[in-house]
């Protein structure tokens, strides 16, 4: 493990933690796991559904069809839905 690395966890060791928030690293790892329109379809659907899961983000995706942006901020009340961005 690098220096840099281990700096990070020691950083992140004394931050405080919220075992209800899920990684929002798990949202790459899902869309890249999409193999279908209707796999993408319902990972659409489900940002927009489980946005309160994570800590604020912006995560811009898509595929040859488009190109799509989703915002949640973590403080923000309201939901949020993913944009084309034409």
């Amino acid at each position: 493990m690098s220096l840099f690395s281990r700096l990070i966890r020691w950083y992140y060791s004394f931050a405080p933690g919220d075992p209800v928030k899920t990684s929002r690293g798990h949202l790459i790892l899902d869309w890249l796991q999409t193999t279908s329109k209707e796999d993408q379809l319902a990972f659409k659907e489900q940002i927009e559904k489980r946005q309160k899961d994570y800590y604020g983000f912006n995560l811009v995706f898509g595929n040859s069809e488009g190109l799509y942006h989703f915002m949640h901020k973590s403080d923000q009340e309201s939901d949020n839905m993913v944009q084309k961005l034409e």
